[in-house]
Formats: C-alpha cells, sequence, structure tokens
C-alpha cells in the first residue's frame, strides 16, 4: 500500500490535484469516519469540520495502515508535537495582547 499526503494550504492541495489529472487518478481518496477534533483547529479554521492537517492525517493513517505498538507510539509523537506548538503559539498570542 502507497499513502500519498498532499502537504499545503486546502488551496495548493486542491490546485495540485486539479492539476495533476495523473496523481488524481492514481489515487483514491480517503476520509475518517466518526467525530475528530482537529488539534490545529485551536489555532486556524479548517474548511469542513472533517478536515485537519497533513500531520494529523498521517498519525490516524499510521494507525489504520500499521496498527502496532511502534506505530501508535509514533502516531502519539506526532500529535503531542504538534500539540505542544499549538499551544506554544496560542501561548505566544496570549503574551502578545
Amino acid at each position: 500500500m502507497l499513502l500519498v499526503l498532499i502537504d499545503g494550504t486546502w488551496s495548493q492541495a486542491q490546485n495540485l490535484m486539479r492539476n495533476s489529472p495523473g496523481l488524481a487518478a492514481a489515487c483514491t481518496p480517503v476520509m475518517f469516519g466518526g467525530e475528530q477534533h482537529a488539534i490545529i483547529g485551536e489555532l486556524r479554521r479548517e474548511p469542513q469540520q472533517h478536515c485537519m492537517s497533513t500531520l494529523e492525517a498521517c498519525a490516524r493513517a499510521l494507525r489504520i495502515v500499521e496498527p502496532t505498538a511502534e506505530a501508535e507510539a509514533a502516531a502519539c509523537y506526532m500529535e503531542c508535537a504538534l500539540q505542544a506548538m499549538v499551544d506554544g503559539q496560542l501561548r505566544h498570542r496570549t503574551e502578545s495582547r
């Protein structure tokens, strides 16, 4: 299985897929089910409720594609690092006011 993650702003990702018909044809879009809270959502608004950052999608996909303790640890590490970045930026926002 090959997992392709498109990283960029939402408009950049949409343009890339629109302007890369070969890539679009070779890929099967997937969407995660169930309730989810985007970690990055504390800093920016996602265009739709099911949207999340590339890093969050990578962590969730890793858990599904590779259901091992090592993959779970890696996914947790990615999410914790992202949460630390979000917390730092929110703290900076508060201190700047």
